[in-house]
């Protein structure tokens, strides 16, 4: 490589370095592998992780998770992760980690920083500007606040990345950004929430008739790759949608959610003072009157001065529709508070199918900091011209600061309170601190930033005021907010070590079940003493059967059996066990004794079963989705597998294929005559191998196309 080619490579990775620099100093607890992710993020993505990285490095294929609510199709689960290409890489970096828990998270911030970074250039902007751009987004209040939300970050990420695709598909009509489009909408699918694949296929379908309105010069090619990108799409997204079909009929929200679930969870009208003190969103539950982690949209000081500037500016005129649909997106996240949401979810297909309106304010935020950034990008063009115009709404930002702390030191009595404590446990200050505490510290602080912007403006008439003098205080400015933010939305106390110390003890493999024990002594409760400080879902590190489970995906016939009186006598079996005697699955029946279970079929009630105590069970194996069993009965039995009747069960005796019926409302129960018996229980959905397959093929076929013909392409 020549030096000229060295030093341009040099100049076109560092702003990718920087953003990335940028990420790990602005998350640097998580970065630096101090604390981990809180909530959710711990108690539900972790041990999903977890779970999918043993099953592949043991050579068993996630389809099937055997330790939440009895067992459940994991291959069904939107967020599960199991068709997300990302967390079955991680399996190559061995054993799943909270290490590499973190480090998958601070490259998902980052990557949506590099597709802000690419989106913000593909608008012709200068390399500051859509550096701006990337900086600002990934220390912005949508994934400070949704930290907990892997697979909103995911989401986030994933979608500036397919804009920027889309955007150049229109723009060059070139194929190969169709084909990057389709694989980014993919992502979004697989590892994402399922809402933003809605949101943003609508937005796509807008920017794709705007841009035929507006007289695009290459409408031959650009209908063409729209073709292309909506086939590839689809080749790709066969696996995952034949996944969410199968569970929908079963699932307790297959058919939808209330107009009040759908309002649940807004980023309401009072969320807006996140702009200018995000730190003030960890407190106050009844003023914001939404979920901690929906309520912050900072996008950073300059950022808003720039976005309101953007009004006055010339040459703005083409961010007019970002702005529409930035504002639109922005309306339709309060819920209930207008009628947009109420309106989308009865007349729009598919809106009504998801919650927390909420998650629209990320497409405001992509939209307003793409704006901002090109208003940056039109003051620094024009020779500071109009930087005056800055000054004015710089201004009025700490007038309105400066209010809402007067306000907040009236309201407290003054400046008293455990301020020292900020300094030496920013936790302990936050549980303690009340909500105009917050304002005041996190105001002040803005209010030194903003004089500071200030005087750069005013200096010399604003001489200082340049494009990397920008960019240092948008990362000053955003890197303080992010740690303001940090152990309330982000972290919290419980250090890496430990996590990783309790994971360390988890058994290798795929061991036996305690055929002793009932399944509901298998639950969280009964492993928290020895998993702290890991809190939820810890059957997936133990590798024991549980019935509770802490996850939004539901079977509606489990959910019907642990809701029935005949939940603690059928859990207080172990997960394979004979019963002798069957009664009708109806409303309100009690099971006699734990001997016997209730079926879908009055057939049993006319056939004598006789207990005998040389009657055995045995299991041989125990791997997901794939069970054997010895079993021996003096007498006819009934053979229950308190694992979820899901369709897709295959159950042989001696080799033989035997039908079953649901017991209890949701498992499996078979007939074993008497004698000795070898039973399997495989799960085997008649397509989902065929499915795997295609997942593999598709996306081997994509990455070769892509790389192979990359000069063509592109």
């Amino acid at each position: 490589m020549s030096s000229n080619g060295f030093f341009r490579l040099k100049r076109s990775i560092v702003p990718y370095f920087l953003i990335l620099l940028v990420t790990v100093v602005a998350y640097w607890q998580v970065a630096l592998m101090q604390h981990s992710l809180i909530w959710d993020a711990r108690d539900i993505f972790l041990p999903w992780r977890f779970f999918i990285s043993d099953c592949l490095r043991n050579g068993v294929l996630p389809v099937w998770n055997p330790y939440q609510q009895s067992g459940y199709p994991f291959f069904a689960d939107p967020q599960s992760g199991m068709w997300y290409p990302v967390a079955q890489l991680m399996a190559l970096f061995g054993r799943y980690s909270v290490y590499l828990f973190n480090a998958e998270f601070i490259l998902t911030v980052a990557a949506g920083g590099w597709g802000l970074y690419r989106l913000a250039g593909s608008f012709g902007l200068s390399r500051h500007a859509a550096l701006f751009g990337g900086i600002t987004f990934v220390a912005c209040g949508f994934y400070v606040s949704n930290a907990e939300h892997l697979s909103w970050a995911i989401s986030a990420s994933c979608v500036v990345w397919l804009f920027w695709a889309y955007r150049m598909l229109l723009t060059t009509g070139r194929l190969g950004y169709a084909l990057l489009g389709a694989l980014f909408q993919f992502l979004v699918l697989s590892g994402g929430y399922p809402a933003f694949i809605i949101v943003s296929s609508y937005l796509l379908a807008a920017f794709f008739v705007s841009s035929l309105l507006a007289g695009n010069t290459q409408r031959a090619a650009v209908l063409r790759g729209n073709i292309l990108f909506a086939v590839a799409f689809l080749v790709l997204a066969v696996p995952v949608i034949y996944a969410f079909s199968a569970s929908m009929p079963y699932m307790t929200r297959g058919a939808g959610v209330t107009l009040q679930k759908a309002n649940g969870s807004p980023f309401s009208p009072q969320s807006l003072l996140s702009l200018l003190t995000p730190f003030a969103t960890l407190k106050n539950d009844e003023f914001y009157r939404t979920d901690i982690s929906m309520r912050n949209a900072y996008m950073g000081l300059l950022g808003l001065a720039f976005l309101l500037v953007s009004v006055v500016l010339p040459g703005m005129r083409r961010w007019r529709g970002i702005a529409v649909a930035s504002i639109v997106c922005l309306l339709i996240s309060f819920g209930p508070a207008l009628p947009l949401r109420a309106w989308l979810y009865h007349y729009v297909p598919l809106m009504d199918l998801f919650r927390f309106p909420s998650l629209f304010r990320l497409f405001f935020l992509i939209g307003a900091v793409l704006i901002a950034s090109g208003a940056f990008h039109v003051l620094i063009a024009t020779g500071r011209v109009y930087v005056g115009r800055v000054r004015l709404v710089v201004l009025a930002l700490p007038v309105v600061t400066g209010a809402l702390v007067g306000y907040s030191l009236y309201r407290n009595g003054g400046i008293g309170g455990n301020y020292h404590e900020l300094f030496v446990n920013m936790g302990e200050f936050i549980r303690r601190s009340v909500f105009r505490q917050l304002i005041i510290v996190q105001g002040s602080v803005q209010l030194v930033l903003l004089l500071l912007i200030l005087f750069l403006l005013w200096w010399q008439q604003g001489r200082y005021f340049t494009s990397r003098v920008v960019l240092g205080l948008a990362v000053a400015d955003m890197v303080m907010a992010t740690q303001f933010n940090m152990y309330g939305t982000v972290t919290d106390k419980e250090r890496c070590a430990d996590m990783q110390h309790a994971i360390a003890f988890a058994p290798t493999g795929f061991p036996l079940p305690d055929m002793a024990a009932g399944v509901n002594t298998r639950n969280d409760d009964a492993m928290r003493p020895r998993m702290k400080p890991l809190t939820a879902n810890l059957n997936n590190f133990c590798k024991n059967i549980a019935t509770d489970s802490y996850s939004p995906f539901i079977l509606s016939r489990f959910d019907m059996l642990a809701e029935s009186v005949v939940r603690d006598s059928a859990w207080g079996n172990p997960v394979l066990y004979l019963t002798y005697g069957a009664v009708p699955d109806s409303p309100g029946v009690v099971l006699p004794s734990r001997r016997h279970v209730a079926v879908d079929s009055k057939t049993f009630q006319r056939i004598p079963f006789s207990y005998d105590a040389r009657d055995a069970v045995q299991l041989t194996s125990f791997r997901p989705g794939h069970i054997t069993a010895s079993v021996q009965v003096a007498h006819d039995a009934l053979l229950v597998l308190q694992q979820v009747a899901f369709p897709g069960w295959h159950i042989e005796v001696d080799g033989r294929k035997v039908m079953h019926l649901t017991g209890n409302y949701c498992y499996p129960v078979i007939r074993i005559p008497a004698g000795s018996h070898t039973v399997v229980y495989r799960f085997a959905p008649r397509l989902l191998q065929v499915m795997l397959v295609w997942y593999v093929v598709a996306l081997i076929t994509l990455t070769v196309v892509l790389v192979a013909f990359r000069r063509r392409l592109f």
